[in-house]
C-alpha cells in the first residue's frame, strides 16, 4: 500500500497552482477514507489552471488542515470536494460515493 510520507502536504509549484507529490493513488485504499481525492484537476475557462491532479486521502476522525499561499487552490479543492464547482479532470468520493455521479447522496 503506497502512503504519502507522514508530514506530506500538497505543495504549491512556481505558478501558485496546487498539486500533489505522486504516489501511487491506485494502491492506497485505507478502509476508513472519509474524502478521497483522486487525479482532481481544474482549469478554468479563461485557461488559468487551479489544481493539477491532486490525490488526497482524509480519514475518518482526523483533524486536517489545508494551508498554503494565496492562489494555492485552497478554496478551489474544497468547492470541488463540496461539489460548489466540478472539476476538470479526476473524482472525490465522500463517504464512499462520487460527488458528481451520486451527488444527492453524498451531500447527506
Amino acid at each position: 500500500m503506497a502512503v504519502p510520507p507522514r508530514g506530506w502536504a500538497p505543495q504549491a509549484d512556481n505558478v501558485g497552482v496546487l498539486s500533489s507529490p505522486a504516489f501511487s493513488p491506485a494502491e492506497d485504499n485505507p478502509p476508513d477514507a472519509i474524502v478521497r481525492v483522486r487525479g482532481v484537476s481544474k482549469t478554468y475557462a479563461g485557461g488559468f489552471q487551479a489544481l493539477k491532479n491532486v490525490n488526497l486521502d482524509i480519514r475518518r476522525g482526523e483533524i486536517f488542515a489545508l494551508l498554503g499561499p494565496n492562489g494555492a487552490g485552497k478554496t478551489t479543492l474544497i468547492s470541488v470536494i463540496c461539489g460548489m464547482t466540478n472539476a476538470t479532470q479526476g473524482t472525490v468520493i465522500a463517504d464512499g460515493f462520487d460527488t458528481v455521479r451520486d451527488y444527492l447522496l453524498a451531500a447527506v
